[in-house]
């Protein structure tokens, strides 16, 4: 039974790792160097140190690295709920979904799964 919950819980976070919505965007640090050569530029112009992490205002945590820049999605979206009713809404001082209906948007929907 223990050998079972392990297997379960494994692959649970092995579906997380493998739905996480990352992009990684060469041209970034190659065809727009920052001031330095130790620097990534990004899209807004901001200039990031070699190895540094930061988080943007559309909730994607991203890092410059050798290849350019790498950015990830912070917040799990919902995946299972009837897009002809309800529309997924990002809050993005929570950096949460919100499902609305789209014909009352001050109603939740139900969020049956998330990823």
């Amino acid at each position: 039974m223990r050998h079972l919950a392990v297997a379960i819980l494994a692959s649970a976070f092995l579906v997380i790792l493998c739905n996480a919505s990352c992009v990684n965007d060469k041209r970034l640090r190659a065809a727009r160097p920052g001031p330095s050569d130790n620097s990534c530029l990004d899209t807004e112009g901001k200039s990031h140190a070699y190895k540094s992490t930061w988080e943007t205002s559309d909730c994607m945590k991203c890092n410059c690295t050798e290849t350019g820049i790498t950015c990830c999605t912070k917040m799990r979206r919902p995946v299972l709920f009837n897009p002809d009713d309800c529309e997924a809404v990002l809050n993005k001082t929570s950096c949460t979904y919100q499902l609305r209906r789209k014909d009352n948007p001050s109603e939740s929907c139900n969020i049956t799964a998330m990823i």
